[in-house]
């Protein structure tokens, strides 16, 4: 288990064995430094997704899901700012 800031680490990780959970909180521009990952011979079996961009997020899971061969499990949104106008998507994905 590990984590990594950098938009290295996904082509490092799709040049390894296969994951069997990605826990991925992308940037607001959005997870297409992921991309890699998705296209590797053995690609993540589950995909969790923490956005604090709905739109970047939705953004994101229509290309999982129509490209990467992933099937949408679960979407949430979570409010974890009270009064403001922030909210945090979580979406839970499972290769087909």
């Amino acid at each position: 288990t590990f984590a990594e800031p950098d938009t290295r680490s996904a082509r490092r990780l799709a040049e390894g064995p296969a994951l069997d959970l990605l826990f991925a909180d992308p940037p607001r521009a959005g997870a297409a430094a992921l991309h890699p990952l998705f296209a590797a011979k053995a690609p993540p079996t589950r995909v969790v997704v923490v956005s604090c961009h709905p739109m970047a997020a939705l953004r994101d899971l229509k290309h999982v899901v129509q490209h990467a061969g992933y099937r949408l499990q679960s979407l949430v949104g979570v409010d974890l700012f009270p009064q403001t106008d922030h909210l945090e998507l979580v979406a839970s994905l499972q290769r087909i």
